[in-house]
């Protein structure tokens, strides 16, 4: 009898040790999924963050100028610290940021000027074009700030690796903000981009 109760034993610690092997991978690709999914909501909250500080600085000015555009871009960087908000284009973590002025003179969007500073591969989907979200266009002689900050960071690499799942994963980290300047138009930029 006791030895029948062993072989029991054994095999139920044989079964569980199984199902355990079966189970874990996906034990750990739960966790790993949602740590991943974690970071990349912080990366987009920061972004966002850092782009809404850098419109709202350039709402309040009264003039823009190379200075005061300089200033927008490092105010960018500061708030998206630890991840970038610009960058060179080779490294990890290539970002881009874009600030221009949309204005409307007299019949439709027209782009008043826009400066970048970052890894210009990624493509700036709202600022730097007349075209705004929603087919919004600005009142007639009047203008709005655009900010746009593109993270080229991309969670759960390894998951969505061509062998592994055949999935491409998350889109690239995208964030803008669209302000009414508080006093000028800002149409104009002196002295050009930094």
């Amino acid at each position: 009898m006791s030895r029948f109760r062993s072989s029991r034993r054994s095999w139920w610690a044989g079964s569980a040790a199984v199902e355990f092997a079966l189970v874990a991978p996906f034990i750990i690709m739960f966790f790993v999924g949602t740590a991943e999914t974690v970071n990349y909501l912080r990366l987009y909250y920061r972004l966002e963050q850092a782009a809404v500080s850098a419109a709202s600085a350039g709402a309040r000015a009264e003039t823009l100028n190379t200075a005061a555009v300089a200033e927008l871009f490092e105010a960018a960087r500061v708030v998206a610290a630890p991840h970038s908000a610009w960058s060179l284009a080779d490294g990890p973590g290539r970002a881009r940021t874009v600030v221009s002025v949309v204005s409307n003179p007299t019949n439709g969007n027209v782009v008043s000027w826009a400066c970048s500073r970052g890894d210009s591969s990624l493509v700036a989907k709202v600022a730097g074009t007349a075209t705004l979200p929603a087919a919004m266009t600005v009142p007639r002689g009047q203008s709005v700030l655009v900010v746009e900050i593109v993270n080229s960071r991309v969670p759960w690499m390894i998951m969505s690796a061509s062998w592994l799942m055949n999935s491409r994963g998350p889109p690239l980290v995208r964030t803008h903000v669209i302000l009414r300047p508080r006093s000028a138009e800002l149409s104009t930029l002196t002295g050009g981009c930094p």
